[in-house]
């Protein structure tokens, strides 16, 4: 476990090295030789130019009741360092860093409770400095766009003639003449006009006797 010192470094990559070699020196005073090395060897990474972040949650054979508060420890970390909190922090950044495998290690041995609050509470308090991601800026609302004037109302267009035709090689009218005739007293009564004239083109069939009976057939009842 890591003490709690701070050192005069001047780069973030000092910085993240110092920590880890600070926990490597703790974990050896400890007789944890494995992680001692594994913390040596993140800090020289570091100390090289190489990016490394938080150890991943599946690097350690953690206790399941704390997989859930360390992965969620681990997400606000990784946000934090993704916008920027390198640059704006570096030595709470490095620390939070730090402090987060340092409560990675001690949860994973899950023998030292005092260790594992001690880190887990260094982990926090590094990361509440670091602050909240900056909130990106909100974008500019568009101006609302005036709805288009509704077209102005055609006007209905009705038909003017209607077409009847008897029954074939007949002078009498059907049901589909008779439906039209309706349609049509309909649309005279709807629209109103001055004036309705009705014309009559006999249009001879083959039966002479069917011409005959159109000729001399006089209008129902029901044409009046």
């Amino acid at each position: 476990m890591q003490k709690s010192i701070r050192c005069g470094c001047s780069t973030g990559s000092d910085l993240g090295s110092y920590e880890y070699i600070a926990l490597s020196e703790s974990e050896f005073q400890e007789g944890d030789y494995c992680d001692s090395d594994e913390f040596a060897t993140r800090g020289k990474m570091i100390a090289g130019g190489q990016m490394v972040g938080p150890e991943n949650i599946g690097n350690r054979a953690l206790p399941g009741d704390s997989v859930g508060a360390l992965t969620d420890g681990r997400g606000k970390l990784v946000a934090a360092l993704e916008s920027g909190a390198k640059d704006r922090n570096p030595m709470e950044a490095a620390r939070a860093q730090a402090m987060f495998d340092c409560w990675m290690q001690e949860q994973e041995e899950n023998r030292q409770p005092s260790h594992i609050a001690r880190c887990r509470s260094g982990f926090t308090e590094a990361l509440m400095a670091l602050g909240s991601a900056p909130t990106a800026a909100k974008p500019m609302p568009m101006p609302e766009s005036t709805p288009p004037a509704p077209e102005p109302a055609k006007p209905e267009v009705w038909p003017k003639t209607f077409v009847v035709f008897f029954d074939h090689d007949s002078s009498e009218i059907g049901t589909t003449g008779k439906n039209r005739i309706d349609t049509a007293v309909n649309s005279v009564k709807k629209h109103g006009p001055s004036k309705v004239g009705v014309t009559a083109t006999p249009i001879a069939p083959a039966n002479p006797t069917t011409t005959e009976r159109f000729q001399s057939a006089a209008p129902t009842p029901w044409l009046v």
